[in-house]
């Protein structure tokens, strides 16, 4: 199959709210406290690129840089080892057993649909690098695993 034939399959499939990686992390990310999720979306500079719904552009940033971003955007007084540790806090958090259940889920309905529909492993790590890259890192920080890495290398 191509990857346009793919990308047809896997974008129905991830219209099911129940494995989508946006409305997963995005819910679990509601679910922590407000400082560390805001902190987990700034430490990656999450923004949405425009003209494209749903991509992420996504950076690493440097502490320093967080730190001035949050301030800027809510005037609150951040150290940078205070930033590290309510970003680490909300990792830990996201870790939580209750929490993985669901992430867990999302990764397992994933394999078995791509499994079943026969989609080629590089059509997958291609579209989840497309539109979720910010919530595939935020999975590997998370289960020490990412998504693209398994479709990638196995």
């Amino acid at each position: 199959m191509t990857y346009k034939q793919d990308k047809k399959k896997l974008k129905k499939f991830f219209q099911n709210e129940k494995v989508n990686p946006e409305v997963v992390f995005d819910k679990l990310l509601d679910g922590i406290d407000i400082r560390s999720s805001y902190i987990i979306y700034r430490r990656w500079g999450f923004y949405n690129k425009p003209g494209t719904p749903g991509y992420q552009v996504i950076y690493e940033r440097t502490w320093k840089s967080s730190e001035k971003q949050v301030r800027e955007d809510g005037g609150f007084e951040y150290t940078p080892s205070w930033t590290s540790e309510l970003f680490e806090k909300g990792i830990r958090r996201l870790s939580h057993p209750t929490r993985m259940k669901e992430i867990n889920y999302m990764e397992k309905e994933l394999r078995k649909f791509v499994k079943k529909e026969n989609i080629s492993d590089k059509s997958v790590y291609l579209y989840i690098h497309k539109y979720f890259l910010f919530y595939d890192e935020l999975f590997r920080r998370v289960r020490r695993k990412s998504l693209r890495d398994y479709y990638l290398f196995r």
